[in-house]
């Protein structure tokens, strides 16, 4: 019965965390698009994309063990939108010139369209701060964690505040060429807000780090 208990507990707390996530992306969505197409998608298509999935999404985490100070789970919209990450009101921006980029993990993606997913217990990067992407890769592999894409990164971004502590990368994608990663910082050249870039793989900075996570559920 406890043991019920708790789960129901922690249920109803990812509930709380889902909702407040939705909230979020309403408030991106809204301020971006309106109530026109995204991605092909109208924005009513794309949060009710999200909503359904309330009851998998929390269930799911409530049978979890998360990792200390990661995070249960995040909602993922795919198509490299670093528009929709904001930093004291600056909008974020891309300075990449190629659209070739494809994902070397097995995450959601359809080419044609925007899709929405979540992953679950992220872990933000911190554990990988100073290691170059290439050999982050490595370690996750060794702690059975999978490096976040280019656009999972987006989401930590969007819903967390670790562009204060550190940089991401996005080992779980490769963009323009085999052994370029795409990476997050806080700031641009000319501070004119945060900026997708990309960088070799074999690169480090002691202020970026890899994030992870355990699994993905389309």
């Amino acid at each position: 019965m406890l043991k019920r208990e708790k789960k129901s507990e922690k249920c109803a707390e990812f509930k709380r965390l889902f909702d407040l996530q939705i909230k979020t992306l309403k408030s991106i969505f809204r301020n971006r698009f309106g109530n026109n197409s995204s991605g092909k998608r109208t924005y009513w298509e794309v949060m009710d994309g999200f909503l359904r999935q309330r009851d998998r999404v929390t269930e799911k985490a409530s049978t979890m063990v998360i990792g200390e100070n990661n995070i249960p789970f995040l909602p993922v919209y795919t198509g490299r939108r670093i528009d929709m990450v904001r930093i004291g009101g600056k909008i974020g921006f891309e300075h990449i010139y190629t659209s070739a980029w494809i994902n070397i993990v097995d995450a959601p993606l359809e080419h044609d369209r925007c899709i929405e997913y979540y992953i679950f217990d992220i872990e933000n990067g911190y554990s990988t701060l100073g290691k170059s992407p290439k050999d982050a890769h490595k370690i996750l592999k060794t702690r059975l964690r999978s490096p976040l894409t280019v656009d999972e990164i987006i989401a930590l971004c969007i819903h967390t505040n670790v562009l204060s502590s550190h940089d991401v990368w996005a080992p779980g994608s490769r963009c323009g060429y085999v052994n370029s990663v795409p990476f997050i910082k806080a700031k641009s050249f000319l501070d004119t807000g945060p900026q997708l870039d990309i960088e070799y793989q074999d690169k480090s900075d002691d202020k970026r780090g890899s994030p992870s996570c355990i699994y993905r559920l389309e």
